[in-house]
């Protein structure tokens, strides 16, 4: 959690860049990727998370 810059007595973050880091490490707080919520779509760091995801994955 250090390593994403999270604090680990809260254990949750409103930071993208952290939640962002912490799937990176393949460790996700719930189900689905940050970058999938809703709210986090238009965000600039989700557009690129998206499109460097897409390009490894296809």
């Amino acid at each position: 959690m250090e390593d994403c810059g999270m604090d680990f007595v809260i254990g949750e973050s409103d930071d993208l860049k952290v939640n962002l880091c912490f799937e990176k490490k393949e460790w996700c707080l719930e189900g689905r990727p940050v970058c999938g919520n809703t709210i986090m779509w238009d965000k600039p760091l989700c557009v690129q998370w998206r499109k460097k995801t897409l390009q490894t994955v296809c």
